[in-house]
């Protein structure tokens, strides 16, 4: 099946719907004291399992506190169903990977580390961890290519709905997944960036006024392949950034692959080296 160049706006629906659901299962939502704190990715690296997001959404308003006398929890949104899933955050580790310059320049980037234990059990039942030493670059190479499209996964706080019952307030974040294709593309201090146009189509679907929210959220790659008859397909969508931030010109700017496979990849590959050396050393009697 040969690859090709096509408008997003002339692929069927079905065939876009087929991306969401696997797109969806790394998503996740951030949930602190009660409100939207931003979007991110479950990823695995080596013996790390966490979350990738933007290193603003931990640090920007109400700071996340991950210190051993933190008394605060984390919530998930996992389920599409109403649920409560939360983490202490003293339990977490935090990596920050990329530290803004300024709000647009980037680097952007931090990991929440989960360590194992019954939280990252029940998390590896229900959700996907996209792993980072799989195929590592051959999914770098797979984002260069020209054929496929690219796709926002996020959640817009302006759309979040609340409600009550009998259990009490109950808040609704419904994910998103949109089409969008890369403006722009740069690199900077080993750091590549995205500037993605959302796609006109999408425009009269409802794209939020706002992407407050979105922040952290995954940029993934879809290859596309058509035959001599029209017959299209989807392949497994690619993992290929991080959503940071939104212009005055309603794009959005993302870290690009070689910032996930690069740097995040070495990042996170040097702590778990760093962990195993240090267990190492605790079986020698070495501290």
């Amino acid at each position: 099946m040969k690859t090709f160049l096509k408008q997003i706006r002339d692929i069927p629906d079905d065939v876009c719907e087929s991306v969401v659901a696997p797109i969806s299962h790394y998503t996740v939502l951030l949930v602190y004291r009660g409100r939207l704190k931003g979007s991110g990715t479950f990823v695995q690296c080596g013996d790390l399992f966490g979350v990738l997001t933007a290193h603003h959404v931990i640090h920007r308003g109400a700071r996340l506190d991950f210190s051993s006398a933190s008394t605060d929890d984390l919530g998930l949104s996992i389920d599409s169903h109403a649920s409560a899933f939360y983490m202490p955050l003293n339990r977490l580790t935090l990596i920050d990977i990329g530290v803004p310059v300024t709000e647009m320049e980037g680097p952007d980037l931090s990991f929440i580390s989960i360590p194992p234990g019954e939280h990252l059990s029940i998390l590896r039942a229900k959700k996907s961890f996209w792993n980072l030493n799989y195929q590592r670059l051959m999914r770098l190479a797979g984002c260069a290519r020209r054929n496929g499209g690219w796709c926002l996964a996020y959640h817009a706080n302006e759309r979040t709905q609340e409600e009550t019952d009998e259990r009490g307030g109950i808040l609704y974040f419904p994910a998103n997944v949109g089409w969008g294709s890369v403006r722009k593309s740069y690199t900077s201090d080993g750091y590549d960036y995205c500037e993605m146009g959302l796609d006109p189509p999408n425009e009269k679907k409802g794209i939020p006024n706002s992407f407050g929210g979105a922040s952290g959220g995954g940029l993934w790659k879809v290859p596309l392949s058509g035959d001599p008859n029209g017959r299209i397909e989807a392949g497994k969508p690619i993992l290929a950034g991080v959503i940071y931030f939104q212009t005055q010109e309603r794009t959005i700017l993302c870290h690009g692959p070689m910032s996930i496979y690069e740097r995040v990849y070495e990042a996170l590959i040097q702590r778990t080296n760093k962990s195993v050396r240090k267990e190492k050393k605790k079986e020698k009697g070495i501290f």
